[in-house]
């Protein structure tokens, strides 16, 4: 599996284009877009822990 997280407010990388990008990845996969997050998460490495523990619950319960 695939998980990305990304910011609403990336300079570098715009949502759009990790949106697009995402698209022509095959499955499984999941895409996270952390609101008002620039490319570094600046300010919002909670919602990103927050993110990344959540996915590692459900892959883990997928496994069990």
């Amino acid at each position: 599996p695939m998980h990305f997280i990304h910011g609403e407010l990336d300079e570098l990388i715009p949502v759009a284009q990790m949106r697009a990008q995402y698209q022509e990845i095959s499955e499984p996969r999941t895409l996270a877009v952390i609101d008002g997050a620039n490319h570094l998460f600046d300010g919002k490495v909670a919602e990103v822990g927050d993110v990344i523990r959540t996915r590692f619950e459900i892959r883990t319960e997928e496994q069990s």
